[in-house]
C-alpha cells in the first residue's frame, strides 16, 4: 500500500521524537538531583554515561536564566546547540563540572574540535566573514593550537606572544595563556585538561574553570585582534551576580595589552632580520 512506507517513517519519526524528550526529562532530572546535593557526583557521572552531546558546537546556557537564554537563541547562531548546564552552588562550580562534562563527552565521541560559547555572548556584524577566516585558519594550523579564544578578558603580565600572522585584513596572535569561556573552541589536548577539572578544589582564587586551564601549564592559544566576539553588557553574570558592564573595561584593556605586546613583538622580529 502507498501508505505504507510514509506510515513507517511517521512512527520511526515519532519514536525517536518519544526518546528525546525521555532521554531530556531524565537529564533534566538528574541535573536537579544533582544541584540539590541529592545525588553525588559519581551517581550523576553514572546516570548520565550513555548521554552524548547535541553537536561539537554548544551554547553553555541555564534554563534558569531565562532572559540570557532569550537574547542569545536571538543570535540565531547556525549549528549552535543550546546545552542545559550544570547547577550547583557556588554557581563557578557548577560552571566548571559543566566544562568538564562537555570536554568528557566531546574526548568520548572522539572530535577533533569542541566549540562552546556562554550565552552572552555578542557578535559583531562582520562575524560571519571573520569567523569563515578563523576556520581556514585553524584547520591550517590544525595540531600546532590548542584552543581558538574569541575574547581574552585579562592579559597575565608574563604572556608571551608565540607568533603573529596577518590574513584577509585580520591579525591572528598565538599567546601562551588565556583567561576567558566567552566563547572559545577547543583542541583534544586542551579538552584533556578540562576534563580532569578538580572538583575537591573550591578555591575561586586558583581553580575557576579558565584558571585551571591558565594554571594547567602552557598553552597554543589563538586569538584575533580585534577580537571575534564581545559579550552582551545588558546581562546579568549567572555566576557573581553582577552586571556584565563591569567586564567591558577589563576586556578593553586586554586587548590595548595585547596589542601593545603585539607591537613589540613584530618590532622585534623586525629588528632580528
Amino acid at each position: 500500500h502507498p501508505r505504507q512506507p510514509a506510515q513507517g517513517a511517521q512512527q520511526a519519526a515519532m519514536k525517536q521524537s518519544v526518546q528525546a524528550s525521555s532521554a531530556q526529562f531524565d537529564f533534566m532530572l538528574w541535573r536537579s538531583l544533582f544541584a540539590l546535593r541529592l545525588i553525588d557526583l559519581a551517581t550523576w557521572e553514572d546516570l548520565t554515561g550513555a548521554i552524548t552531546l547535541a553537536g561539537p558546537q554548544l551554547a553553555l546556557s541555564l534554563p534558569e536564566t531565562p532572559q540570557r537564554r532569550s537574547a542569545f537563541l536571538r543570535l540565531s547562531a547556525p549549528g549552535v546547540q543550546c546545552f542545559d548546564g550544570m547547577r550547583y552552588t557556588p554557581g563557578w562550580v557548577g560552571c566548571a563540572l559543566s566544562y568538564r562534562f562537555l570536554a568528557q563527552k566531546a574526548l568520548q565521541a572522539g572530535w577533533s574540535r569542541l566549540e562552546v560559547m556562554e550565552d552572552d555572548v555578542e557578535f559583531p556584524a562582520d562575524y560571519p566573514q571573520r569567523r569563515a577566516l578563523v576556520n581556514a585558519y585553524l584547520s591550517e594550523h590544525e595540531g600546532q593550537w590548542d584552543v581558538f579564544a574569541g575574547l581574552i578578558a585579562i592579559i597575565h603580565p608574563d604572556t608571551q606572544v608565540r607568533r603573529v600572522e596577518h590574513r584577509g585584513g585580520m591579525c591572528f596572535v598565538t599567546v601562551d595563556r588565556m583567561i576567558s569561556m566567552v566563547h572559545n573552541i577547543y583542541a583534544p589536548a586542551t579538552l584533556q585538561r578540562l576534563a580532569t577539572w578538580n572538583p575537591n578544589n573550591h578555591d575561586p582564587h586558583t581553580n575557576t574553570i579558565d584558571r585551571h586551564l591558565q594554571n594547567s601549564g602552557p598553552l597554543s592559544v589563538v586569538v584575533t585582534l580585534p577580537f571575534l566576539v564581545s559579550h552582551h553588557e545588558e546581562l546579568h553574570s549567572s555566576l557573581w551576580g553582577v552586571q556584565n558592564s563591569q567586564y567591558s573595561d577589563l576586556i578593553a584593556q586586554a586587548q590595548v595589552e595585547l596589542q601593545a605586546k603585539v607591537t613589540e613583538f613584530e618590532q622585534s622580529a623586525q629588528f632580528d632580520s
